[in-house]
């Protein structure tokens, strides 16, 4: 494991010195800054991967650092007075949310919702070191048998630091925020849940996600979410890619026309991704839902399934979520190799 800071790298506000350092004494100066695949909440127990099996959801981890949740706080307002909510979906052991909640004094809420308990479990020793040792400034609630829910409470002024272990798409509220932090990787089969709960979001709400949102809109509601800054270069320091890695930013104003390019047939997602194997000559796929290498080239992909048609003696593809099928190859099988039929 490694720690950097990426003030040097893409720019920005470096994080406050005082943050920093009560951040290192809630978490540990390990944990803070830290860089690599390992980090300290990357593994889960047996447990929490068969439930994360039975309920269909990715545990691939990675998390934004200190330098890069500040730009991301200068950034998007939330330093200021305006910005009253955030919401983590997908927070791992919260310290994003924690560092917003301590570095934001504007935030009256900041929610944080994650599936995995161990990971949950490490958060919230996390909030006991913080209320432990800064008792005088702040106080907790939480947890209690059969309630997986923290709350830590500003004594001075009453805002609050809300972190949930849970399915955020069974919990509305958090998408109710001024701010959505979305750094995670959500199986394809959830996108039209996920879409129509982004679509209830409060008018002028940002959304940092590293999957770009037309490829998540599976549903026929329409999508009053735009791009934040046509011009703007979103790169955001985080433990995969310290130099920074590539966010899309959107805001949502359901007054405005429709912007995105919203494809109704669901062609550009993707969870396959092709490696050339050096040793073995070979390609080989990674899936980032699942985190399975196979070296099979994959009939399925996304919304969509490559079938063989016997008349013909020649492939087709098909959309169960549509009942379409169609000659031509969808740009995700396409990025498989996949061409048109003829």
């Amino acid at each position: 494991l490694g720690a950097m800071s990426d003030e040097e790298e893409i720019g920005g506000e470096p994080t406050p010195a005082d943050v920093l350092a009560v951040l290192r004494v809630a978490c540990g100066s390990k944990t803070v800054g830290e860089t690599g695949h390992d980090t300290c909440a990357a593994e889960v127990s047996d447990a929490d991967r068969a439930i994360a099996g039975k309920q269909a959801a990715s545990l691939l981890y990675g998390e934004l650092l200190p330098d890069g949740v500040t730009r991301m706080l200068h950034r998007f307002g939330a330093m200021g007075p305006a910005t009253k909510r955030l919401s983590e979906l997908g927070a791992g052991s919260g310290k994003v949310a924690l560092q917003a909640f301590l570095q934001c004094p504007h935030l009256e809420l900041v929610t944080a919702v994650e599936i995995a308990q161990s990971r949950w479990f490490i958060g919230v020793g996390y909030l006991q070191t913080l209320c432990g040792r800064y008792g005088d400034r702040f106080s907790l609630e939480g947890p209690v048998p059969d309630k997986p829910r923290c709350v830590v409470t500003e004594i001075a002024t009453g805002r609050k630091l809300v972190f949930v272990c849970g399915d955020f798409l069974e919990e509305p509220s958090p998408f109710q925020a001024d701010i959505l932090v979305f750094a995670v990787q959500v199986p394809c089969q959830h996108f039209e849940k996920l879409a129509l709960c982004f679509s209830k979001s409060p008018p002028n709400a940002i959304l940092l996600t590293f999957v770009e949102l037309p490829q998540m809109w599976w549903t026929s509601t329409e999508c009053r979410w735009h791009i934040f800054d046509p011009a703007g270069h979103e790169h955001y320091s985080t433990s995969w890619n310290p130099a920074g890695h590539l966010f899309h930013v959107y805001q949502h104003d359901p007054k405005r026309p429709a912007s995105l390019p919203i494809s109704a047939l669901q062609e550009d997602y993707c969870n396959w991704q092709a490696f050339w194997d050096e040793e073995k000559k070979q390609w080989y796929y990674f899936d980032h839902e699942t985190e399975e290498y196979v070296y099979t080239r994959p009939k399925q992909c996304g919304a969509w399934r490559v079938c063989f048609c016997d008349e013909w003696k020649c492939n087709f593809y098909h959309n169960a979520r549509i009942d379409h099928s169609q000659w031509q190859a969808p740009e995700c099988l396409k990025q498989l190799g996949y061409k048109d039929s003829e």
